[in-house]
């Protein structure tokens, strides 16, 4: 299955409509994706009304995405485009200024968002595990990590999902398959621990 997907209808704000999981294709599915289905498209329906096939997917909201932002400022080694993240990530409009700021350093934007994409994918493969599932999708490049990798995410198996978290078993299920992507319906991590430095960027503008 694609966890950005899955990291996609997780990061949606809390009490927003809760998306949905096919354990049997790895597809995600948003709320407005399956309230259209529901009001236009019969077979969707029919699938949708499978028991046994779905797990609901609720929203966790953006303060983990906001721990990512405050993890990466003390990542940064460079001062100024430390100190100018640092003040983003002050108030409402956080998310917003921050891009902002990241624009004016190439470098770091592009860092920023390696990081930034690991650690969603982290998320989506641990909350796999806490029900019981492991994604085939293969991890992303590990150098990023700044603790512990992950639990693996998802094969179906016996027992309370924390028992087996991380562990395989002989006669596991995987969600979605290795060679093929999940449809997307979709409209459009990493544990802290000791942070690696990144190099000082080159700004694209005068501070």
């Amino acid at each position: 299955m694609d966890l950005e997907q899955l990291s996609e209808v997780l990061k949606q704000g809390l009490g927003e409509d809760p998306g949905r999981l096919d354990i049997t294709t790895g597809d995600v599915w948003p709320a407005n994706a399956i309230e259209y289905a529901l009001d236009t498209e019969a077979d969707d329906v029919t699938r949708l009304a499978e028991p046994g096939r779905w797990l609901t997917v609720d929203p966790v909201g953006s303060d983990e995405a906001y721990r990512d932002m405050v993890l990466f400022v003390t990542m940064v080694r460079a001062p100024d485009p430390a100190a100018a993240l640092g003040r983003a990530l002050d108030g409402k409009g956080a998310f917003r200024r921050f891009r902002n700021q990241l624009g004016r350093y190439p470098d770091l934007e592009q860092q920023w968002y390696v990081l930034s994409d690991e650690r969603r994918r982290g998320r989506a493969r641990a909350w796999l595990a806490e029900h019981g599932y492991r994604s085939k999708s293969p991890p992303v490049t590990d150098h990023w990590r700044t603790g512990p990798a992950a639990p693996a995410a998802g094969d179906r198996h016996g027992g309370s999902a924390d028992s087996g978290r991380g562990r395989s078993h002989p006669s596991a299920r995987s969600i979605g398959s290795a060679d093929r992507r999940p449809t997307c319906h979709c409209r459009s991590h990493l544990d802290d621990g000791s942070a690696r430095r990144l190099a000082e960027p080159a700004a694209a503008g005068d501070d």
